[in-house]
């Protein structure tokens, strides 16, 4: 199991010196970083941790209705249901959006604060989540590969509907926990794009998931193939 320092090195050198440093997710019964309040939108915080800055969140400072419920802190409110349907029109009716919800199973929070660190700020993996990489669709693809390379599951990777913080924070609590084997594609939620670039998703690892990728990082496509330096010299994100 590869720690932070040598997953880094790795990933600079797969994925290019240039490309965002993953985000890792934690839970902890007292804060690892600066206690933030999220003053709406839970990723407001996130161009502050991707600056380097530990942010701890916990129940009283996530402000948004949904990203309490989806970060675990509180069960969900009828009025987010109204609020998903009528006002955001992302689901026919309320019922259809308390149906999905369900379908969901979102965990509680397994620790009173959730922490998000740059992954160049962690000395170990110990009692991490899983890691959100922030990334291009150039990159987006190169971990895709990776996550499939020695997955036979073509639905090994998913995109399940919900919100940014649902197919973020919610399903790496989930799959972690359960020591599931799927990755997530994320923040296709129009509410969540606002507050990143117009050209970055999110790609979502569990810890479960990652021990059993971080061996196989440097023996698929982005360690070495024609494809992916085909990529690596198109893509400025990706240099030489």
């Amino acid at each position: 199991m590869l720690d932070p320092t040598e997953f880094r090195s790795l990933y600079e050198q797969y994925m290019g010196p240039d490309a965002p440093l993953p985000l890792v997710l934690s839970a902890s019964e007292e804060p690892a970083g600066e206690l933030r309040q999220t003053h709406g939108c839970l990723f407001k915080v996130f161009g502050s941790v991707q600056d380097g800055v530990d942010i701890s969140v916990d129940g009283d400072s996530v402000n948004c209705m949904g990203g309490k419920f989806y970060c675990g802190f509180t069960p969900p409110r009828p009025q987010m249901f109204e609020f998903v349907s009528r006002k955001e029109k992302y689901k026919l009716s309320p019922e259809c959006v308390a149906d999905a919800v369900e379908n969901m199973e979102v965990p509680p929070c397994p620790g009173r604060f959730l922490n998000f660190r740059r992954l160049d700020r962690l000395e170990s993996f110990d009692a991490c989540i899983g890691l959100i990489f922030l990334v291009t669709p150039d990159l987006l693809s190169g971990l895709f590969a990776w996550a499939n390379y020695d997955e036979p599951n073509i639905h090994a990777v998913q995109c399940p509907w919900g919100s940014g913080c649902s197919q973020t924070v919610s399903a790496l609590v989930r799959e972690n926990a359960r020591g599931g084997r799927h990755c997530f594609i994320g923040l296709l939620d129009i509410s969540a794009r606002p507050w990143f670039p117009p050209d970055i998703l999110s790609f979502s690892i569990p810890m479960s998931r990652f021990v059993h990728m971080a061996d196989t990082f440097s023996q698929c496509c982005v360690a070495s193939s024609p494809a992916w330096e085909k990529l690596r010299r198109r893509d400025s994100a990706l240099p030489d």
